[in-house]
């Protein structure tokens, strides 16, 4: 009887091992909770990034990197004919939100403003539970949002390593801040060639 019991206490062991060492880095997690209509259900983080959730918002991101910046609001949207990434990065102290916001716009290309929807949706489509995302408690936690036709679709990760598919969402997110913040057509060709490289993998 011992050997049996023995033989799955080892098993156990090691496929916890195997989960830990290499966990599903290229799928975003359902967001049981944490957003609300495209919100932190965060009462201070409801109040901060309300006022920018407005139009017709296509895909957004509400980003926090464990303290290393500051959290950020990026998404695209349609704005008349055009198309245009919005945002607002603000200052915070741990889970204390103070200070200016800084809120950000710069028009794209139909074609870019498509493909990020695209790359979003298709991500969004691919979410499945992650324990591995359930227990993390370092890193930054994003939480993504997107309009799949009449329904909304949300999903989170923790940060992932570049090479992976979520980590290269959030590589996008973030050069979609940048994009925004700088009003750089460099910035712009950046994110073009980093969608389209994320595309290529879906």
């Amino acid at each position: 009887m011992r050997k049996p019991l023995l033989a799955i206490a080892v098993l156990t062991v090691l496929a916890v091992a195997v989960w830990y060492r290499y966990p599903d880095r290229d799928h975003l997690s359902p967001e049981d909770s944490g957003m609300t209509n495209g919100l932190p259900v965060t009462p201070e983080a409801q109040q901060t990034f309300k006022p920018f959730l407005t139009g017709d918002i296509l895909v957004s991101v509400i980003g926090d990197d464990g303290g290393l910046r500051h959290p950020f609001l990026i998404g695209v949207r349609r704005n008349g004919v055009s198309y245009e990434i919005f945002g607002a990065v603000i200052q915070s102290k741990g889970e204390v939100f103070f200070g200016r916001v800084q809120p950000c716009s710069v028009t794209i290309a139909e074609g870019l403003a498509r493909k990020i929807v695209t790359v979003w949706q298709a991500m969004l489509r691919q979410t499945r539970r992650n324990l591995h995302n359930e227990v993390m408690l370092d890193g930054g936690t994003f939480h993504f949002f997107a309009m799949v036709g009449s329904q909304k679709q949300t999903g989170r990760s923790w940060d992932r390593e570049s090479d992976s598919k979520v980590g290269r969402l959030i590589d996008v997110s973030r050069q979609m801040e940048a994009a925004c913040q700088e009003k750089q057509l460099g910035k712009i060709a950046d994110l073009e060639r980093q969608v389209g490289a994320l595309l290529d993998l879906l």
